[in-house]
């Protein structure tokens, strides 16, 4: 691992384990480093050369640190905190205007670029194609809740995550042939909740 992104590691872990909310219980600390891995994984099946690796992952390693300030929009703080922390590293400044762009790529809704903003936009809603949505889900039900001070219904919540099912897609080639998959699979699984669940309700409360 080379200085900048090693630097950047340790910089951004003790951010977030001193200044992220407790109750960010699906943006937490174990997101951002699986959002990392992820992007690792996907970046060595796409021929992406070291140099963009490197750019990638760094911006990886920030694009939720805004959250430490703001919860809405907290992608431009990310964006910021990763500019000032790469200046005062002599970071070269064509390369963090590269990393600044990458980090917007996870604003949603995005159509990304070039395949490194694909890449970002993939890894940090890849767990739609992955066997663990489930408990991903049950996570960020929790956050909200807590955030919006609200609560969701079994259906409202099984609703709104075909509607996220739906509507994301994976840019990645590596992600539309090896997660793609999954997702459809989670697709399934929930239209058939929210199926079964609507039985269920139509017994219980005849009309």
């Amino acid at each position: 691992m080379n200085s900048a992104l090693k630097s950047t590691e340790k910089y951004v872990l003790n951010l977030l384990s001193g200044k992220l909310p407790s109750e960010y219980y699906y943006h937490n600390i174990d997101h951002t480093i699986d959002v990392v891995n992820t992007a690792k994984l996907i970046a060595d099946n796409s021929n992406v050369s070291p140099t963009d690796t490197e750019m990638l992952l760094i911006a990886c390693w920030f694009h939720d640190s805004g959250l430490t300030q703001i919860y809405q929009g907290h992608e431009d703080i990310s964006v910021i905190l990763a500019e000032n922390f790469l200046f005062g590293i002599s970071y070269p400044q064509p390369k963090i205007n590269i990393i600044k762009r990458i980090i917007l790529a996870t604003k949603m809704p995005h159509i990304p670029g070039d395949i490194l903003e694909k890449i970002i936009s993939d890894a940090d809603i890849s767990h739609m194609g992955k066997d663990n949505f489930d408990a991903r889900s049950h996570q960020l039900r929790m956050e909200w809740e807590i955030v919006y001070n609200r609560t969701y219904s079994e259906e409202e919540w099984l609703d709104i995550n075909i509607r996220f099912l739906e509507d994301n897609l994976f840019f990645s080639d590596y992600c539309i042939q090896e997660m793609n998959p999954v997702r459809l699979k989670n697709l399934e699984i929930y239209k058939k909740r929210l199926y079964d669940l609507k039985k269920i309700n139509e017994k219980t409360y005849p009309r």
